[in-house]
């Protein structure tokens, strides 16, 4: 089953939980899919299916897709931030798909 599925499939056994929830609900959803080399087929839909589900339970999501460095720090800091301004009560989930970890990007035909 691929992680994000069995991810999903936690969340939504999960409902009744978050239904009855009076907390505030933030997520950050990055999925990663395009990379210069080895692109990944699923991890940006998967985080536009994982937003959709979290945005379904009462969650307020920032999403990003295909995202450079500078705009996941930025939307990391900005989950924080929110965070913080909701109070001690706040629950926060981070999703993340794409490569952990690239190194020497360059193209495939050079030696």
């Amino acid at each position: 089953m691929p992680l994000a599925r069995l991810v999903l499939a936690l969340l939504l056994a999960s409902v009744p939980v978050f239904a009855h929830a009076a907390e505030p609900r933030i997520a950050l959803v990055i999925g990663n899919s395009e990379y210069a080399s080895g692109p990944l087929a699923n991890p940006a839909n998967d985080a536009k299916l994982i937003a959709a589900s979290l945005t379904s339970l009462g969650f307020d999501v920032i999403m990003r897709r295909n995202a450079d460095q500078t705009s996941m720090k930025r939307a990391i800091q900005d989950f924080g931030s929110r965070l913080d301004k909701a109070g001690p009560s706040a629950v926060g989930l981070f999703f993340y798909a794409g490569h952990g970890v690239q190194l020497l990007s360059r193209p495939a035909n050079s030696a």
